[in-house]
């Protein structure tokens, strides 16, 4: 059941996704759509897409959902007193049946407004309070059977305004037949009850047919603990909670007799068994030896699987990095041939003349478009990282250059932040070092930014 119903939910969030997928949605492909996810679940009986329509706006919602159905009339309904079906009454918002699958033998329903009904109003607002899958209480459907319907809300993805939701109906007798017809134990009886957990009175959904105590009577005495066998399972529908319960009056699920020949029946092998070690006693020693030998040969094919495959792991590994490390290499070359052309493009700019600005903007270019190369050659590191082959590059630079070079980078990026960006803070003596210059500028821009 709880597979059924999860199917179910499933089934509602694709047409939240169908809807948020199309700009506008047509009968026809709706039907299409609903005709391929129903067959998936034969406990689906039908669905339906209700919008969300303000009362002002109803004059213009049907005529514009009148295009989607030139052979029937689309009007927005409600019923009356004598529950005959008459034009809707313009309120603060109205949820409409818009599409609706399968639409033949259901027509009547298209228009209907479901939140004119109390008990389908209910429903749709935990729904919409929850944003999640809600049931409504047990309804005599069409088809004169017994069913719910499941409503799911689906909102705008920008301003999150509720926009209506998608429906499903399904049939109780198809949803529980598997566990009341074929999970029912002897002498056991099933209660599918939701509670309501104090909002209303507890409502019986369904229960088995031999099933016949008064849903109060059924909850008190499980309270007491009355029961000679009783147990209750929570089955969650979305933001709703069904329990189904298993009592029994009897003490045994099986019938008395049945016990007593299952035990005669375990006495007679036990003692069948025991004849049998006799008889094998006498050639124990060999049995035991054989399993021993067995055994031994059996770790010694085990040790030897287990080192092919950790050799064939070890290959396939090997063979990954080696794919990697050939993908990053071609990628980086692709990169940087279209970048030295740019760095190149900036030296000729920089040797022309150039005002002050000017001059100082291509070199901040180029040093940018070298940092950006810098990056890309350490993407070449990573295979040399992996395989312990990275080296540290040792050569003398000033440190005094190497900082200004990596301010100069941030420069622009501060002004616009409105940030006076002084670095070094205090001046720093001229020191030449001897090491990584890359590394280590790649660590202060990382430090920087």
């Amino acid at each position: 059941m709880n597979n059924r119903i999860k199917n179910a939910v499933d089934m509602l969030h694709s047409f939240v996704g169908l809807i948020n997928g199309s700009e506008h949605i047509e009968a026809k492909e709706f039907e299409v759509f609903a005709d391929i996810v129903i067959a998936r679940e034969d406990s689906i009986v039908g669905v339906s897409l209700n919008f969300a329509v303000s009362g002002d706006d109803i004059p213009r919602f049907e005529r514009e959902t009148q295009k989607s159905y030139p052979n029937n009339v689309f009007q927005v309904k409600e019923r009356g007193i004598d529950g005959a079906l008459l034009p809707v009454s313009p309120r603060s918002q109205h949820i409409v049946v818009t599409f609706l699958s399968p639409l033949k033998g259901n027509e009547a329903a298209l228009g209907y407004d479901v939140y004119s009904q109390s008990d389908r109003r209910f429903a749709l607002d935990q729904a919409i309070s929850a944003k999640q899958v809600y049931p409504t209480a047990p309804i005599k459907m069409v088809q004169n059977s017994d069913g719910v319907l499941l409503f799911l809300p689906f909102f705008h993805n920008t301003t999150g305004a509720f926009l209506g939701v998608a429906t499903a109906a399904i049939g109780l007798e198809s949803l529980t037949d598997t566990i009341f017809q074929r999970g029912l134990l002897p002498n056991t009886d099933l209660y599918l009850v939701d509670l309501h957990e104090g909002v209303h009175e507890p409502i019986l959904i369904a229960k088995s047919e031999s099933a016949n105590l008064p849903l109060n009577e059924l909850l008190a005495r499980y309270k007491a603990d009355d029961f000679n066998h009783a147990v209750c399972l929570d089955i969650m529908v979305g933001a709703k909670k069904w329990r189904l319960f298993q009592i029994s009056e009897s003490y045994f699920f099986k019938q008395p007799w049945i016990v007593q020949f299952i035990l005669v029946c375990g006495f007679l092998v036990t003692g069948l068994f025991g004849w049998f070690l006799l008889i094998v006693g006498s050639h124990a020693a060999e049995v035991e030896s054989k399993v021993q030998l067995r055994t031994k040969d059996l770790r010694l094919a085990n040790e030897s699987l287990k080192a092919s495959e950790l050799e064939q792991s070890k290959a396939k590994e090997e063979e990954a990095n080696r794919a990697k490390s050939e993908f990053l290499a071609n990628m980086s070359h692709e990169i940087r041939t279209p970048l030295n052309g740019v760095i190149g493009c900036l030296s000729l700019l920089m040797s022309t003349k150039l005002e002050a600005e000017q001059a100082h903007l291509a070199k901040l270019s180029q040093h940018s478009a070298e940092s950006l190369l810098d990056i890309i050659n350490d993407i070449l590191d990573l295979s040399k990282i992996e395989m312990g082959n990275l080296v540290l590059e040792k050569h003398a630079f000033e440190l005094q250059d190497l900082i200004e070079e990596v301010t100069h980078l941030f420069v622009l990026k501060a002004e616009e932040k409105g940030i006076v960006l002084n670095s070094p803070a205090t001046p720093i003596p001229e020191l030449s070092l001897i090491g990584d210059r890359l590394r280590l500028k790649q660590v202060l821009v990382n430090l920087d930014g």
